[in-house]
C-alpha cells in the first residue's frame, strides 16, 4: 500500500471528480509497464477504515439508514440486493421513512408517475429512494441516517 503523490504518473489535467481516468488508470498503465511501486509515493502503515452500519432484521422488516444523498436528491441506503434478498423475492414490499410508508420496490425510476416516491436498487447494488423527476432529500426531507425499513408481508428468517 503506497501513497499516490508523484503527479509525473498522472494525466497532465487532474479533475476533482474523475480519479479514475486522471489518476488511478494513469498509475495502473505505469505499473503494467513496469514501473516499481515505490516510485508512486511513501509506503503506507495503514489506512482507516470507516464504519459501515449493518442492516438489521426485525421480524418482517429489514431497517438500514441512508448513507448518502446524491445530487439528484436521491437516498442511498445500506440496504443491499444481498439483505434484500429473502425480503424482496417474489414478494411487495414496503419502504418506510422512520415509521411513515414512502414507497413500493420497483424496477425503475419511472415505474411511477413524475412527482411521486419510487424505491429502486440503484447501480451500486443498494436501495435507493428517489422521486421520479424531483428531489428525494427535498421532498421527502431525507437527511444522512434516516432510519429506512422494508417491510414485508410475512416474517423474515436471518440469512445463512
Amino acid at each position: 500500500m503506497h501513497s499516490l503523490d508523484q503527479p509525473a504518473y498522472f494525466l497532465p489535467q487532474v479533475s476533482r471528480t474523475f480519479h479514475g481516468r486522471d489518476v488511478f488508470a494513469p498509475v495502473a498503465a505505469h505499473l503494467a509497464n513496469g514501473l516499481p511501486v515505490a516510485k508512486l509515493g511513501w509506503k503506507l502503515a495503514g489506512y482507516v477504515r470507516l464504519p459501515w452500519p449493518e442492516p438489521k432484521l426485525q421480524d418482517s422488516a429489514i431497517v438500514g439508514e441512508v448513507l448518502y444523498l446524491d445530487r439528484f436528491g436521491n437516498a442511498i441506503t445500506n440496504l443491499d440486493t444481498a439483505s434484500l434478498a429473502e425480503a424482496t423475492a417474489g414478494k411487495q414490499v414496503e419502504v418506510l421513512l422512520g415509521r411513515k410508508r414512502v414507497a413500493s420496490l420497483a424496477s425503475c425510476y419511472a415505474s411511477v408517475p413524475k412527482g411521486k416516491p419510487v424505491a429502486v436498487i440503484g447501480s451500486s447494488g443498494f436501495l435507493e429512494i428517489a422521486v421520479n423527476g424531483g428531489h428525494a432529500a427535498h421532498t421527502l426531507r431525507i437527511k444522512v441516517g434516516t432510519v429506512v425499513t422494508v417491510r414485508s408481508p410475512r416474517p423474515l428468517k436471518p440469512n445463512s
